[in-house]
């Protein structure tokens, strides 16, 4: 996540697709079960590599999200990396919530400033 996100900022692009879905996606149905527009993706990750100027108005919040899972898929250790991800998993298991919510207060925390601002956004767009 470190080598993708410098100095501990969610690069601008990716906040600009973010705070799209945020604004629009928990209107739509299924917004990250519905897959994006192929050639739209296409346009939209090359855009996004060359570091050119993306009018984010003329892709769909379909093709957005799906745009957003190829990067999270892309990170090498994902947004809680392998041990935190299986502590996530025994979480589950719990049964004291309270215990439960302690434990992933303490995971989030955890992780590097810029996974936390990523995991807030990616919270917001589950409303």
């Amino acid at each position: 996540m470190e080598q993708v996100c410098k100095n501990d900022d969610i690069p601008g692009p990716l906040l600009v697709l973010i705070l799209k879905l945020n604004k629009e996606g928990p209107m739509k149905k299924d917004v990250f079960r519905a897959p994006g527009n192929q050639a739209s993706m296409k346009k939209l990750i090359h855009f996004l590599h060359h570091g050119r100027l993306v009018n984010i108005e003329h892709f769909s919040v379909y093709t957005i999200a799906s745009v957003l899972k190829k990067f999270l898929r892309k990170l090498p250790e994902g947004i809680f990396g392998r041990t935190g991800e299986e502590e996530l998993f025994n979480m589950i298991q719990l049964t004291d919530t309270e215990q439960q919510r302690d434990l992933v207060h303490k995971l989030i925390t955890s992780r590097p400033i810029v996974a936390q601002h990523l995991l807030v956004l990616l919270f917001g767009t589950f409303r």
